[in-house]
């Protein structure tokens, strides 16, 4: 059983990871927003307190789970429910993105506003329904099928909504269910997990390792936005390298965290 302040300050630093590399790659497009950078924080703060609080003994359970277990489940849940608040409830200016932010259906936007927020709370709702999936994972061909099958879910969704913009790349396209497939044996290694957390952890492992890749390795650009927006020259460039700097010591974090509930 893990003290709250512990249980606070690992779900702030999954955040912070994920704020880390969101600003790193978009800001020099859409400028570092101080403002918004502590979103992801606040959204992980806000979901472990609603799991903690949460009936049927789910709170019990999560509480039980290694830190490492908590920082990426935690942020594999902050990833959805941010990717959903951006397409569903946020209203904001889509001209610099080349796939547009908010939700679309086969490539064509979704101009209700009412519309997307009831397809936002029916979201939301299957998210937190999925914290109750009891059933305990322990052999090593389940976690490997389960890290698949996120990864394949991963996957689907990001070419649903990036591929009538820019194209289906079969080579891209199972990426993220073969990392997560060669993945599951480390997190296997660390002893039976619940369905519900175990789909959770492999969604913010997916995206700290996938991510990390792209934004600090190959620097790629984002293809959210327009292929001819400008960088943004500032003072934002010349401090963004230690964006990467702060990303690196929560990998290693990360790393100690799970030293630490190897059995």
């Amino acid at each position: 059983m893990h003290s709250m302040p512990a249980l606070i300050a690992v779900s702030v630093c999954s955040g912070l990871y994920t704020s880390a590399w969101g600003a790193y790659k978009d800001g020099p497009y859409e400028t570092f927003k101080s403002l918004t950078f502590p979103r992801s924080m606040l959204f992980s703060i806000l979901i472990l307190f609603t799991i903690l609080n949460t009936p049927m003994g789910v709170g019990e359970a999560f509480m039980q789970l290694s830190l490492f277990h908590i920082f990426l489940a935690i942020m594999g849940i902050e990833r959805m429910v941010t990717e959903i608040y951006k397409a569903c409830f946020r209203q904001n200016d889509q001209s610099i993105f080349l796939i547009p932010q908010q939700m679309t259906f086969f490539g064509r936007a979704v101009k209700s506003l009412a519309l997307r927020v009831v397809v936002g709370i029916l979201l939301m709702a299957a998210i937190y329904y999925i914290v109750f999936w009891s059933q305990t994972m322990s052999h090593i061909i389940s976690f490997s099928i389960t890290g698949f099958l996120t990864g394949l879910f991963i996957c689907s969704g990001g070419a649903y909504k990036d591929a009538p913009f820019e194209g289906f790349s079969p080579t891209k396209f199972f990426r993220s269910a073969i990392v997560l497939a060669i993945a599951s044996p480390f997190v296997y290694w660390l002893g039976p997990c619940r369905l519900g957390f175990l789909i959770f952890t492999f969604g913010g492992l997916e995206r700290l390792l996938v991510e990390y890749y792209k934004s600090y390795i190959v620097k790629s650009v984002p293809g959210k936005f327009r292929p001819d927006l400008p960088r943004i020259e500032g003072p934002f460039l010349a401090h963004r390298g230690k964006l990467q700097l702060v990303a690196t010591a929560l990998v290693g974090l990360l790393l100690w965290l799970y030293a630490q509930a190897l059995p």
